[in-house]
């Protein structure tokens, strides 16, 4: 049972240096893990022509959590391409797949359970940029979230043996809540931005625009809803990026959830809303709300360590700490 299990919310404003200050005091005595230093160093050359004030709230974190800056920078802007077990699940209805014809985004983040202790939700309010309400387990980069124009941003992924040097995937999707309005906003700048890593990231903004970003360190590409529907769990395909895949190292369940939650949104074609997208999220048959009781003896123990549901047209965002079947989706609103 997961009673008694509750993200830590954190409130930071100011300009980035000032964040990450106010965040390290907060953790001080926190030692990163070790990482390629040197890898870091590169991505922070790349990321210093393009966004610098995140390597300032890096600085700042450091300063205040009172640990060694490249340690920290190893751990934030690293390349995480290695990590070959990811288990998320994401969908978008909208149009006249959704009950009133605006978006309604549902996410599970699927990951080892010995990180759900590190579930923050952050409302976070740049001096210079837009404020937005997301979700990480380490710290100054985002997994999920909505900003306040109402984009809806969410990571998947598969595994594709590329790596380059620029943002990777967790940094990206800060830079996209924190500059980004729209889907076409977030497409162009994911586009043009020098990439670390692979990502798989569903967008949604607040006109009911929806789009699945799949790219590698050297290719981009896009795909939209069939019907007002959009789903990405942890296989790409793109064709121009599924080449790439190494399939045999994506989650073995990735098509299985896929293919369920998309039976349930057909049956509840037209009708749905928040009640069905939790339903959805909550699902057991398909795996789609994991446990780590369910793994069989000798694999990582992986659970949902939480999920939310999304009104991005009504800037309102629904999370859950660890199983959304057995705890509350707490409401957080701009």
């Amino acid at each position: 049972m997961t009673e008694g299990i509750t993200m830590k919310f954190v409130k930071l404003e100011g300009f980035h240096y000032e964040m990450g200050l106010a965040l390290g005091r907060r953790i001080r005595g926190f030692k990163p893990p070790p990482r390629n230093i040197k890898v870091a160093k590169e991505n922070a050359h790349v990321i210093a022509n393009y966004f610098p004030e995140y390597l300032e709230e890096v600085r700042g974190f450091a300063e205040g959590a009172r640990v060694d800056y490249y340690e920290l920078l190893a751990f934030i802007v690293g390349i995480f391409a290695e990590q070959s077990e990811l288990k998320c699940s994401v969908f978008v209805a909208t149009e006249d797949a959704s009950k009133d014809g605006k978006p309604i985004v549902g996410r599970n983040y699927d990951w080892r359970i010995e990180f759900r202790r590190f579930g923050t939700t952050f409302y976070t309010k740049p001096s210079k940029g837009l404020a937005s309400i997301g979700n990480c387990d380490y710290f100054i980069a985002r997994e999920d979230g909505i900003n306040e124009a109402g984009l809806t941003i969410a990571m998947s992924g598969g595994v594709i043996r590329e790596v380059g040097r620029g943002f990777n995937e967790f940094l990206l999707i800060r830079v996209l809540l924190e500059h980004c309005k729209e889907v076409y906003d977030a497409i162009e700048l994911a586009h043009d931005l020098p990439r670390a890593e692979p990502t798989c990231i569903t967008v949604c903004d607040s006109n009911g625009e929806a789009a699945v970003i799949e790219s590698s360190p050297t290719r981009f590409a896009v795909r939209f809803p069939d019907q007002g529907l959009l789903i990405a769990t942890n296989h790409f395909l793109c064709p121009r990026i599924k080449k790439l895949e190494k399939s045999e190292s994506n989650a073995p369940d990735s098509e299985v959830r896929y293919a369920r939650i998309e039976r349930m949104l057909r049956d509840s074609y037209g009708q749905i809303d928040a009640e069905v997208a939790e339903k959805i999220m909550s699902d057991h048959v398909g795996s789609v709300c994991c446990h780590a009781h369910e793994l069989t003896k000798g694999e990582i123990p992986f659970a949902t360590n939480w999920s939310f549901t999304a009104k991005p047209a009504d800037r309102e965002i629904y999370i859950a700490s660890a199983n959304p079947c057995e705890t509350k989706y707490k409401k957080y609103v701009f």
